[in-house]
């Protein structure tokens, strides 16, 4: 006997659906391509029940089920077990997916306590460190500057009091000749 499942939830699965592409060449003729693609089953849809209000897909063919889906992708959390068989496949498929988990680096225990440890503190913390750096900076080469156009006035002409009244005269130039 097949493992057969209930089919709780939409998703895209692998029961045997075939798309034909047909393309006609220049000289007239046909060229068919066929790709097997996933269908969306929706347990919503009452178009795609294969039984009354349902949609069982099943690993294998069973002679006593013959209008089960046969379903030729991975069994996931969206299906509910109806045999045994199923319930055994289930179970296996279920302890992959906890044993692949627990070796990611993080683990999925591990994130909720990291995260909130990095909330607790101030998130601005770092921009606000940076903020008082550039600050600092600016105020510097403010100072720089307003002692940079002091020198500046000192070495000018004594009347000029700002420095935009210092004018730099040009060298004379030669008059052209005829």
């Amino acid at each position: 006997m097949a493992a057969r499942f209930l089919l709780t939830g939409k998703q895209y699965a692998d029961v045997g659906e075939e798309w034909e592409q047909v393309e006609t060449m220049p000289s007239g003729k046909q060229v068919r391509k066929r790709y097997k693609v996933h269908t969306l089953l929706d347990p919503d849809d009452s178009s795609q029940y294969n039984y009354p209000n349902q949609i069982i897909v099943a690993l294998g063919a069973d002679p006593q089920y013959p209008a089960d889906l046969i379903l030729r992708s991975a069994v996931n959390s969206e299906m509910q077990p109806l045999n045994a068989e199923a319930v055994k496949v289930f179970d296996r498929v279920a302890n992959e997916a906890a044993a692949k988990q627990a070796q990611l680096p993080m683990g999925e225990a591990a994130f909720p306590t990291a995260f909130v440890a990095r909330a607790e503190g101030d998130p601005l913390a770092d921009i606000k460190r940076q903020l008082a750096e550039l600050t600092g900076m600016v105020s510097t080469l403010q100072g720089e500057n307003a002692e940079l156009k002091h020198r500046l006035l000192a070495t000018a002409e004594p009347e000029a009091e700002t420095l935009e009244d210092v004018v730099v005269e040009d060298a004379p130039q030669e008059e052209a000749r005829p």
